[in-house]
């Protein structure tokens, strides 16, 4: 067997290394990122949220109908919502934009007295008589319901002895926080 001899010379592979390292050492050096000095301080986000609250009647009209001398009831007649985050609470009343029921043909002058037209929170059995001035009908501590608390009143009328016609009148309905 023969033997034979393979010559390697050591310069160029001590180059290869060379080059190939820089290049490594290249490359590392354009990853780099320089750091900047730092501070630090901190800042307190508030968030202010203010009472509010709405009140949104599901009723349009109502109508009570019956013959003169006779007493007329409507359950249910009207229905509203009332939405609020004020943790005292609520009222909700209600009044009479006039003293009285006007009819509703210019010739007639029959008018019915407010005060005939009774209202109550219902499912309560005390009737109050209808005013100009706003009167109570809930009272409840606390915020609502996160959707709203739901309510409705009943009504009836004492008809007196008037012509026949459509007598009207508006009811403005308020809520405010207690």
């Amino acid at each position: 067997m023969t033997q034979r001899w393979i010559r390697l010379s050591a310069r160029p592979l001590v180059g290869a290394v060379l080059l190939a390292a820089s290049g490594l050492v290249a490359a590392a050096a354009g990853n780099r990122t320089a750091h900047a000095d730092e501070a630090s301080d901190t800042v307190q986000a508030n968030v202010s949220v203010a009472s509010a609250i709405s009140l949104t009647v599901h009723t349009d009209a109502f109508t009570l109908s019956g013959p003169p001398n006779t007493t007329v009831t409507e359950l249910n007649a009207i229905s509203f919502s009332v939405t609020t985050n004020n943790a005292g609470g609520y009222t909700v009343g209600g009044r009479s934009t006039e003293a009285a029921l006007q009819p509703q043909d210019p010739a007639n002058p029959d008018v019915i007295p407010i005060s005939r037209l009774e209202f109550r929170p219902s499912g309560e059995t005390l009737w109050v008589p209808m005013t100009t001035t706003h009167q109570v009908t809930r009272n409840v501590d606390g915020p609502s319901a996160p959707g709203g608390d739901d309510f409705s009143t009943d009504f009836r009328v004492h008809i007196p002895n008037v012509r026949s016609d459509s007598y009207r009148t508006t009811l403005v309905y308020t809520a405010a926080t207690k």
